[in-house]
């Protein structure tokens, strides 16, 4: 498993998580209560299955992938280039989970910093 980030659940629908992956943990760091999820509930999941991954393939299938990243990653040195030369040097993407993105608390403001 990899690194562990909030994520925001935002279908429409509930879902049962398994019991057999518990336990599973709320955007404060708790365990959760219930296996049920609705929409705009926070859980603690693999990075990678939330924003997806880049690995640029081996095109002999010799040699294992190279990890580039979480989300849709590219080395400094293919920046700006277009998405075919990127398909060309065998870039690979992966797409995380549509039902959940990444949550980012919104910072709570004291009364000092309102001014």
């Amino acid at each position: 498993m990899g690194k562990l980030i909030p994520a925001k659940y935002i279908a429409e629908h509930e879902i049962v998580l398994s019991k057999f992956g518990a336990p599973y943990i709320d955007a404060s760091g708790k365990p959760l209560t219930s296996l049920t999820l609705h929409k705009g509930d926070v859980i603690h999941m693999d990075e990678h299955e939330v924003s997806g991954f880049t690995v640029i393939l081996d095109p002999r299938a010799e040699k294992e992938p190279q990890y580039i990243g979480p989300g849709r990653a590219i080395l400094d040195e293919h920046k700006g280039k277009s998405p075919e030369q990127l398909a060309a040097l065998n870039y690979q993407f992966h797409e995380g989970r549509r039902d959940f993105e990444p949550y980012i608390p919104k910072p709570v403001l004291k009364k000092d910093d309102a001014k």
